[in-house]
C-alpha cells in the first residue's frame, strides 16, 4: 500500500515504492497496489507491474484538528479497511502514513519506514514560519505519540541503517532493508556544469538550493543548473537574478539526462533523516559528487564521493574537480558498492 501514486518516480519516497513494486513483479509475485491519489494522477505505466486500486485522500483543514496525525488520518479509507480486514495476502504498508491498517490484523502486516517521521517534521518546523511552522510542530508531536502503533507490525523494514536501533525499541522485528536501486547507467563523458536536483517544493530542498545560491554560486566561475519540481517564486527570481539555469518540472527522461551529463553533483541538506535517494542517483552517474555528511548518512556507501561541511570546502572542491573527468576506476567502484548495498538482497531475505 502506497501513500502516493508512485509514478512518475520523481521524488525519493515514490522512487523507493516504484522500484520495490518492479522488484516484486520481476521476482514472480502477483502485485496488487493500493495507493492514495491527491495531487498525482493515475498512471498506466504502473499497470505493467501491478493491479492498481486508487483511493481519494481528503486533505481539508478539518483533518488538522484530529489527534491522529494528518498524514495518517487522511489515508484512512473504509473500503480499504474492509478489504484488508480478512485478507490472507502478504501486505506491505508504506510509511507511518499507512500504519492505521496495522490495527486490522495485528502481527500480520509488514511496514516500511521512510523516516523517523517526528524527527523529520521537527526538522521542517525549525526552518518554517507562520502557519507552516505551527503545522509541522503539531504534526511532529502527534507522530511521536502515534508511533508505538508500529509494535503491531509483523516486521518493520527500515530504510536507513542508523535508524534500526530506534525502531527496534518499538518492534524487535525491525531490520535494515535498503531501497532497491537498479543500475542502468553506462560510463560517459560529462559536461562542464554543476547540478543540484531534488523536489523543490520540499522545504529542505528549497532551503538547500537557496544556500547554494547564497554561499557557493556567486563565488564560483562554474555554470550551475538547479532542477526539480515546483520551485517557489522566490527561487525562480533568485535564479533569474544570478543567471542560474532553473529547469522546472523536468520529465523523468530530462532529469536523467541532466544527472548523466553533470560534471559535478552538489547535494546539500540540513536534515539527516532517512536516506536521500538523489544521492544514489548522483553516485550512479559519471560525475563527481560533492555533498555534506547529512546527505551520506544512512546510505551505507563510503567510496567515490567528496564530503564538505561548509561553503569554503565546497568551493575548493569545485575548483579541483571541474577540470577533471571522473576516473573510470572510481565509477566502477561506486557501481559495485551500489550493487552490493541496493541490489534487493535484503528484500529477498524477507519475502523469498
Amino acid at each position: 500500500m502506497s501513500f502516493d501514486v508512485p509514478f512518475p518516480a520523481d521524488y525519493g519516497g515514490v522512487i523507493d515504492v516504484f522500484n520495490r513494486v518492479k522488484w516484486f513483479h520481476e521476482n514472480g509475485w502477483e502485485v496488487i497496489l493500493h495507493c492514495f491519489e491527491y495531487k498525482r494522477q493515475p498512471n498506466i505505466e504502473l499497470e505493467k507491474y501491478a493491479e492498481i486500486n486508487y483511493y481519494p485522500r481528503p486533505t481539508g483543514i478539518m483533518h488538522w484538528f484530529s489527534k491522529t496525525p494528518f498524514i495518517v488520518k487522511t489515508r484512512i479509507h473504509k473500503g480499504l479497511e474492509n478489504l484488508l480486514r480478512n485478507t490472507k495476502d502478504e501486505v506491505l504498508l508504506e510509511g507511518l502514513h499507512c500504519s492505521h491498517y496495522l490495527n486490522l490484523q495485528p502481527g500480520r502486516f509488514y511496514l516500511r519506514t521512510h523516516n523517523i517521521e517526528h524527527d523529520y517534521y521537527a526538522g521542517l518546523a525549525k526552518k518554517a514560519k507562520g502557519l507552516k511552522k505551527r503545522y509541522f510542530n503539531s504534526e511532529a508531536k502527534k507522530l511521536k505519540t502515534y508511533e508505538p502503533i508500529l509494535s503491531k507490525a509483523k516486521g518493520i523494514l527500515v530504510i536507513s541503517e542508523k535508524e534500526v536501533g530506534h525502531f527496534k525499541e518499538i518492534n524487535p522485528n525491525s531490520i535494515y532493508v535498503p531501497p532497491v536501486f537498479k543500475l542502468v547507467n553506462t560510463f560517459q563523458k560529462t559536461e562542464s556544469f554543476v547540478l543540484f536536483q531534488g523536489n523543490l517544493s520540499v522545504e529542505e530542498n528549497d532551503e538547500a538550493a537557496h544556500w547554494i545560491l547564497d554561499n557557493v554560486q556567486p563565488k564560483s566561475e562554474a555554470n550551475f543548473i538547479i532542477a526539480g519540481k515546483n520551485p517557489s517564486e522566490l527561487l525562480k527570481d533568485k535564479c533569474r537574478a544570478q543567471n542560474v539555469e532553473l529547469m522546472q518540472n523536468p520529465s523523468a527522461e530530462e532529469m536523467q539526462s541532466l544527472i548523466d551529463s553533470a560534471r559535478i553533483h552538489l547535494l546539500w541538506t540540513n536534515n539527516n533523516s532517512g536516506l536521500k535517494l538523489k544521492f544514489l542517483n548522483a553516485t550512479a552517474s559519471s560525475g563527481h559528487v560533492i555533498c555534506n555528511s547529512a546527505i551520506v548518512s544512512g546510505s551505507g556507501l563510503s567510496n567515490g564521493f567528496h564530503t564538505a561541511e561548509g561553503s569554503k570546502e565546497v568551493l575548493r572542491l569545485l575548483d579541483q574537480l571541474m577540470i577533471l573527468e571522473l576516473e573510470p576506476e572510481t565509477w566502477e567502484l561506486r557501481q559495485e558498492d551500489i550493487r552490493n548495498e541496493f541490489g534487493g538482497h535484503s528484500l529477498a531475505k524477507v519475502f523469498l
